[in-house]
């Protein structure tokens, strides 16, 4: 019987790479249709992976899952259960014996991870780990961008300083490390990406029929690409010692 999976953190960047990254495995859904969703500034081009670039086959699903579970207009980005529960009888009519994984924007996991287990499904979390994150311009171009996040402040702003960066990464990682992540079948680290041991791994905790390596290693090495640095800012920030203490 096909089964959802729930990618539970309030990063959408890493969050949507993550449950693109758990539906290459061949017991899920994928359309092998990537959407890119850009998000413009000085500091160049991201190219997001859009929420729903698997789920193009079914309307239904897709509306309601764009419009009562994904769009939360802002934070605290919480999921009532009613919307949930909805989700899954729309995922009745539609399921063709597959798994799909499916990302839940939220900043309160613990409840969201509840609730997802009452229902019988996998919850996954998701961490940055900025301090040892090689890549840490993906969350400064999307977490950090007004266009996304409806910030006052942030890479298309004309005042937009350096400093601002940094700060904003301590701040992230600071919140990140308050989270209680007890409550989820398995937490990925992005920082780990690189490391394609650890990658498949995943795979066997959630035991799920990992893709081969020269699959993942192409699938992530093109993301990483399509978004490597493209500003002195960015290149900066993945080489500065910072320190988060």
């Amino acid at each position: 019987m096909s089964q959802l999976y729930f990618v539970v953190t309030r990063g959408h960047n890493g969050g949507e790479f993550l449950s693109y990254l758990i539906n290459q495995s061949p017991d899920f859904e994928n359309t092998g249709k990537l959407i890119y969703e850009e998000y413009h500034s000085f500091m160049g081009t991201h190219y997001r992976i859009d929420d729903d670039w698997n789920l193009q086959d079914w309307d239904e699903f897709q509306e309601y899952y764009n419009q009562y579970v994904r769009q939360r207009e802002k934070p605290p980005y919480n999921l009532a259960p009613q919307y949930l529960r909805e989700l899954f009888c729309q995922w009745k009519k539609v399921r063709r014996g597959k798994n799909l994984c499916l990302f839940l924007n939220v900043t309160y996991y613990v409840p969201v991870a509840q609730m997802v287990h009452r229902s019988n499904c996998k919850a996954i979390g998701s961490i940055m780990n900025l301090p040892n994150n090689p890549a840490r311009h993906h969350h400064i171009m999307m977490e950090f961008d007004p266009t996304s996040t409806n910030a006052e402040e942030g890479p298309n702003q004309s005042s937009y300083q350096y400093q601002a960066i940094v700060d904003q990464i301590k701040d992230w990682h600071e919140e990140e490390t308050q989270h209680n992540y007890d409550h989820f079948d398995y937490v990925f680290d992005h920082s780990r990406i690189t490391d394609m041991n650890y990658v498949l791994d995943m795979y066997d905790h959630l035991e799920i029929t990992p893709p081969t390596a020269e699959h993942l290693q192409k699938v992530i090495g093109d993301y990483y690409h399509i978004n490597r640095p493209q500003h002195e800012f960015t290149r900066k920030i993945n080489q500065e010692k910072v320190d988060f203490h």
